[in-house]
């Protein structure tokens, strides 16, 4: 490499440095490094000042405010997860697979993780910044393609802008993005050529030294245009340590084979350079991979202002004050004497319950109590109204932060409020989502430059009765090469209605039996639960726990109706043989009714024989009366007394 080769990096490298130091001058002036450091220390809870004369005795209480005002627009402003997706301007293509395909590679960079954290960044550092980039050593080799699209979250304090007073990003002339390397790392993955002795060890951005001693310098990223596409270059104070080069990727071996194409356009029959062509496109990217989101918008300024920011006065005010309460509680605690010379003869007073002190002076009052002042109640009423008013002005009431109300109120009317309660927050958070498709619109480059040809990736999908099972995709940039599309983050919860409808309907259905607990619990709305999750995952344990006990009552009953039917079997036998039994006693009975008739009409024969006999002997004593009467003086002969 000839002298004057490095004396361009060298004064590439200077030019960079310079507009780097000029950026760190602007966010001096707005006073950004500062701000941020109180602002992370409030949050933390490092909230007072270091200790002096006059302080070194006064309490130094921290009731954190700012922490629970900050966590709870951070809750507010990420809860209801967006997704991106991309729509074909084209009515006769379809994007779903694109939209897939993006789905699968923001679950594997956890990219719910970076939105918490970029959260996090717009509330307390009032600015949050997505930087999109291919980390060709992140998961190894996926099919054709090396590495994987990964994404970062930005210190503000770290990105430094050509123009600070341009909101958009993109129309940026350049943008820096400091880092901390190690020197010894930069000069091994150097290649021959580049001056190597110019990587030194600095503290330009934080002024902390390593722990064990390594030497740490800064290197700039620089993020530029040309001619319309993205280039990067990066370089440390005094050198260049890897030249301009587009994002395009292998953007070499596509030139060459470009090139090899045009030589061989006489060649048709030559397949072997189609056989080898590169996995990656040849497409162009014009977007910085940076996306930049203000949480409350400065003033023709790019970096925006925090939640806590505003928060910190009052905060202070807040420790202040319960630090003075305790104070005089401290001070009237302890008892306070006025003791005469020779009082006490060597006694000391140390306020011990019980103790017996001698008075020995000669008028017998050497010894007295001072009298302490009154507590002043009154500052604790002010405490308590100056920390409501501060939740009230920050919008972070016990409607919003998901406090008790009332037991007796709905969960319709809760959720009502807390969606007016809500509505501050709105722009806030749509502002976010706004973000989000700028990051759509970033990673969408990503997928044309380097997932041109045909990659496999996997997915959790739902089968028609309802299971879940992998199922192996196929996507291919190129299929898109003539779509444009528009990138619209749609989030899962509503945006313009609030929940209360919602569960109001929900409950209807419930209540009249047409849908279970559980599809209830399913289907209400998560911003008016604070751990759905877990009470789906409870409902479910308690459902399982249900569904065993009614298999071991199952196992019984069946046990119970086996039983019951072989006595049932034993009963049939028992009727089947008292059936015969009572048809034979059905025959006797009919053979004793006519052997009972027979003997009845013997009987009422007999008796109508005895009667007849009973009249005729009757007649025939009558008779043989009235024939002695006759005979009665009557004299017979021989002949008839014979007779």
């Amino acid at each position: 490499m000839s002298k004057e080769a490095v004396k361009t990096r060298k004064e590439r490298a200077t030019e960079t440095w310079k507009q780097f130091e000029e950026g760190r001058a602007y966010l001096a002036s707005i006073n950004l490094d500062e701000t941020i450091k109180t602002n992370v220390d409030f949050y933390e809870g490092r909230q007072w000042a270091k200790k002096t004369e006059n302080t070194k005795h006064l309490p130094r209480p921290v009731t954190n405010i700012t922490r629970m005002i900050a966590n709870n627009k951070m809750s507010a402003m990420n809860n209801k997860p967006c997704k991106i997706v991309y729509e074909a301007d084209s009515s006769d293509k379809d994007s779903t697979a694109f939209t897939k395909f993006s789905d699968y590679q923001y679950k594997e960079m956890q990219m719910d993780k970076m939105n918490r954290r970029a959260a996090y960044n717009g509330c307390i550092k009032g600015t949050y910044i997505y930087h999109v980039f291919w980390d060709a050593e992140a998961t190894g080799k996926k099919g054709k393609v090396t590495g994987a699209m990964r994404t970062e979250i930005l210190d503000p304090r770290n990105v430094i802008f050509c123009n600070p007073t341009q909101i958009d990003e993109q129309k940026q002339k350049y943008i820096i993005i400091a880092v901390r390397e190690e020197v010894e790392a930069i000069k091994e993955s150097l290649p021959d050529g580049y001056d190597k002795e110019a990587i030194v060890a600095d503290d330009e951005i934080d002024g902390k030294k390593e722990q064990d001693g390594t030497e740490i310098c800064t290197v700039l990223i620089k993020y530029f245009k040309k001619d319309g596409e993205v280039y990067c270059e990066k370089s440390v104070k005094n050198t260049v340590i890897r030249d301009a080069f587009p994002l395009r990727p292998a953007y070499e071996e596509i030139e060459k084979e470009l090139f090899a194409d045009e030589a061989n356009a006489n060649s048709p029959d030559d397949t072997e350079d189609t056989e080898k062509a590169t996995p990656y496109s040849s497409y162009k990217p014009t977007l910085y991979p940076i996306a930049v989101g203000q949480y409350i918008e400065r003033e023709d300024c790019i970096y925006g202002l925090s939640e806590v920011e505003g928060i910190i006065p009052n905060q202070k005010s807040i420790n202040l004050t319960t630090a003075m309460i305790l104070l005089q509680v401290q001070q009237e605690s302890w008892s306070k004497w006025i003791v005469k010379k020779d009082a006490l003869k060597g006694q000391k007073i140390t306020n011990e319950s019980g103790q017996i002190i001698t008075d020995h002076s000669a008028t017998g009052d050497g010894i007295k109590r001072v009298g302490g002042g009154q507590f002043n109640s009154y500052a604790m009423q002010f405490l308590d109204n100056f920390i409501n008013s501060t939740r009230v002005v920050t919008g972070s009431t016990e409607v919003m932060s998901g406090e008790v109300i009332s037991a007796n109120m709905s969960g319709a009317a809760i959720a009502q409020l807390q969606a007016q309660a809500q509505q501050p927050i709105e722009e806030t958070r749509k502002a976010f989502w706004r973000v989000q498709e700028k990051v759509g619109r970033i990673a969408e480059q990503f997928y044309r430059m380097y997932y041109h040809n045909p990659t496999e990736f996997k997915t959790m999908e739902a089968t028609a009765n309802g299971e879940m099972q992998v199922v192996t995709n196929e996507f291919a940039a190129s299929n898109y090469d003539d779509v444009e599309f528009t990138v619209v983050a749609k989030v899962t919860a509503g945006t313009a209605s609030s929940p209360a409808g919602d569960i109001a309907v929900l409950d209807q259905l419930k209540a009249e039996g047409v849908i279970t607990t559980m599809q209830w619990l399913e289907a209400y709305p998560n911003d008016a639960l604070s751990d759905k999750n877990h009470l789906i995952e409870m409902t479910k344990q308690a459902e399982h726990s249900k569904v065993k006990q009614l298999e071991a009552l199952l196992v019984e009953r069946e046990g119970q109706l086996k039983t019951v039917l072989e006595q049932n079997k034993d009963a049939m036998n028992a009727l089947a043989s008292v059936q015969q039994t009572n048809k034979e006693n059905e025959a006797l009975r009919e053979d004793l009714a006519i052997i009972y008739n027979k003997l009845r009409k013997t009987q009422n024969d007999a008796v109508s024989l005895k009667e007849y006999a009973d009249n005729a002997h009757d007649d025939a004593s009558m008779f043989a009366q009235e024939i002695v009467k006759g005979l009665e003086g009557y004299q017979f002969g021989e002949d008839e007394a014979d007779f």
